[in-house]
């Protein structure tokens, strides 16, 4: 009867899927209005420390919209699973073969256990014969000396899943980070470095985890197939009973999957934003120590804390309610088939072996279904979140690439030429209109005007972070455009104002200029830049550690290890943009001394607000508004007594007058 009721319950599930689609909407209404209703803060208490800070803040730490899609639907759901599909056959194709060996070690474990459990069988039915202690030790011997072979075998296969788990990871790092190479410059204003990094260390490890359940996932589904198939050979009522659980469990999955994956991804967007906090703060000490903001910062780092709390009891509960179903489903069906195998027992029609027989074989198909939903199915579906955002970033393309037949740019003799050329980081304001200029060969030129004039988006247009948006910029009569991105810039050196110093030696953030350098170069470099007598007094010279970001080097020694980059690759263009705005007068008149050395062994570009530093240049270009207003040597434009004057007399004026307070009025 009970057989007869669990194959009717499995044909009903089936029937009636309309009833189905709506129990299961009610069903994921109701998680949704628990958890929003559900009051943790009285079950669960804050800290009263957290809440005793000041708690006015300013709102540094948020999206300008959010990343989490509004409904995740199971249409959503199976885009995930084909995204995740595409991946695997990407990067687990190549390891097919050592796959397949790590799976049949995986499965050799499941095997020997269904081949104990039907000897075990034998062993019972035959003890009521009188004859079980004969038939049970040969069983047992073969049992044993098979054992150990089947645990190196189990061993094996978990050390070859191992290996390829961490290539695939490997792979796909590489292929991020060759990736995020050929993003465009835009690419970084616009994205949260925090987004960044979590990509490459909490996403990839939800999709390593993902990838670990691959080959262990497709061994236990075939010795569930494989399980399943002896149940019905030793039982085929208590068979159906179990199997009822299958489309319980399906239901299941189908119905929490969309859950799952949202409430995971708004998890994994606030962590982005936790980490986005605590690298802002953390490179912001010295800011936030002047202005003694500790508390305000503490208030809105706590907020944010916040707002993952409520993720991640929301992703937790959604995880744990999953698990649950499972494991009670599991269990009643349990208990319905050991309910029909006691009825069957009675009426002579099973055997007391093969209820036991079953028994355990039904315990080795509940744990590899209990294993399967609340691991590896679990973790592969959370490894999808991961999958989702890495392929945001994969998504992510330049628009600044090299076209078909990109020529490859020899030398540089005939100059720079800007021709008509306008341009606008947005589409409603333009940085440069219609602006026209020429930069000769050999020559040392300046850019200046006030700020927002358009200097450095003439540098950003002359590298080609960014294409014209109307004329075009030419390199020796070629549209740049036209040219390998590659072989332009390598023509060209840069100095900025901000000078990055990886956390390396001062050799070798000198040789990221040119990988190939030899010593000798490198110290010739040095010496070209006046760094050489620096170096040499440090106790280990050029192989000292630079630390973090360069914090062992002054202002003045970073922007000279920054020249002998520049140097070091022998540019035929040299662009200072803003080297020395931010060092002290005296720093900075000695890096513009090293800087005109170098005006006649390349074409100089510098962009300076210190007109000073500039003043001797052949040709001055003053910005204003996007174009250029005013052209010629500084003597010239002194004549002219237009922008350039005004910006000079400004300057002279601020360097030779001390001001004076005024008395408060009476």
């Amino acid at each position: 009867m009970l057989a007869i009721a669990g194959g009717t319950a499995t044909v009903k599930y089936y029937v009636s899927k309309k009833k189905a689609k709506k129990t299961r909407r009610s069903l994921s209404r109701s998680i949704e209005k628990l958890n929003d209703k559900l009051q943790l803060d009285v079950l669960v208490p804050q800290r009263q420390s957290d809440h005793d800070e000041v708690q006015t803040h300013v709102a540094l730490w948020k999206r300008d919209k959010p990343l989490v899609p509004e409904k995740q639907s199971a249409h959503s759901f199976k885009k995930e699973g084909k995204l995740f599909n595409r991946y695997l056959r990407k990067y687990g194709a190549p390891y097919w073969r050592p796959a397949l060996l790590s799976g049949a070690g995986l499965v050799s474990f499941g095997l020997y256990e269904i081949g104990f459990t039907r000897a075990l069988k034998n062993i019972i039915n035959s003890s009521a014969s009188g004859k079980g202690l004969l038939l049970a030790k040969p069983i047992l011997a073969k049992l044993l000396l098979v054992f150990p072979a089947v645990a190196l075998l189990v061993l094996m296969g978990e050390r070859i899943s191992a290996a390829i788990t961490s290539k695939v990871v490997k792979d796909l790092n590489s292929d991020m980070y060759q990736h995020l190479q050929k993003l465009p410059v835009s690419y970084y204003k616009d994205t949260k470095l925090g987004d960044i990094l979590t990509r490459f260390s909490s996403d990839m490890i939800y999709v390593r985890l993902g990838i670990t359940q691959i080959i262990p996932t497709v061994a236990d589904l075939l010795i569930v197939v494989l399980n399943i198939i002896m149940l019905f050979m030793l039982s085929v009522p208590m068979a159906l009973v179990t199997m009822t659980s299958l489309p319980v469990l399906i239901y299941i999955l189908r119905d929490f999957s969309p859950s799952l994956s949202k409430a995971n991804y708004a998890l994994k967007d606030e962590e982005a934003m936790v980490m986005q906090a605590v690298q802002e703060s953390t490179q912001a000490q010295a800011m936030i120590k002047s202005f003694s903001i500790q508390p305000s910062m503490q208030s809105g780092f706590v907020n944010q804390l916040e707002r993952l709390q409520k993720v991640s009891t929301n992703a937790l509960f959604n995880r744990t309610a999953f698990e649950r179903t499972v494991i009670s489903s599991l269990f009643f069906t349990q208990l319905l088939s050991i309910s029909t195998g006691l009825i069957l027992l009675g009426a002579g029609t099973l055997s007391i072996g093969g209820l036991v027989s079953f028994i355990m074989m039904q315990g080795i198909f509940v744990s590899y279904m209990r294993k399967l939903f609340r691991n590896r199915i679990d973790e592969v579906l959370t490894s999808l979140i991961g999958i989702r955002r890495v392929d945001t970033l994969f998504q992510s393309q330049s628009d600044i690439i090299d076209i078909p037949g990109a020529i490859v740019l020899p030398t540089f003799r005939e100059g720079v030429c800007f021709e008509n050329v306008s341009f606008g980081y947005t589409d409603d304001n333009l940085q440069l209109r219609n602006t026209s200029f020429s930069i000769q060969p050999g020559s040392f030129v300046a850019f200046v005007g006030p700020s927002g004039a358009g200097k450095s988006t003439i540098l950003n247009l002359l590298l080609r972070f960014y294409d014209v948006s109307a004329g075009r910029v030419t390199v020796d009569g070629h549209d740049i455009r036209h040219l390998t991105i590659s072989s332009l810039r390598q023509k060209i050196g840069i100095v900025l104002q901000d000078t990055f110093v990886f956390n390396a030696s001062i050799a070798d953030n000198i040789r990221v200029a040119k990988p190939n350098a030899t010593d000798d170069e490198i110290m010739q470099a040095a010496q070209a830049a006046e760094l050489h007598e620096f170096i040499t007094d440090l106790p280990q010279g050029y192989e000292t550690n630079a630390g973090e970001a360069g914090k062992r080097l002054s202002g003045g020694q970073k922007q000279r290890v920054a020249i002998a980059r520049a140097i070091l690759c022998d540019p035929a263009i040299l662009i200072l943009d803003e080297a020395t705005s931010s060092l002290d007068a005296e720093t900075a008149a000695a890096i513009d001394a090293t800087v005109h050395k170098l005006r006649h062994k390349c074409t100089v570009i510098s962009i300076s607000h210190n007109l000073r530093a500039i003043a001797k240049a052949d040709n001055i270009f003053v910005l204003d508004k996007g174009s250029v207003m005013e052209q010629g040597s500084h003597d010239e434009l002194m004549l002219l007594n237009g922008l350039y004057v005004q910006l000079w007399n400004a300057q002279t004026s601020t360097a030779h007058e001390t001001p004076l307070l005024e008395a408060p009025l009476s």
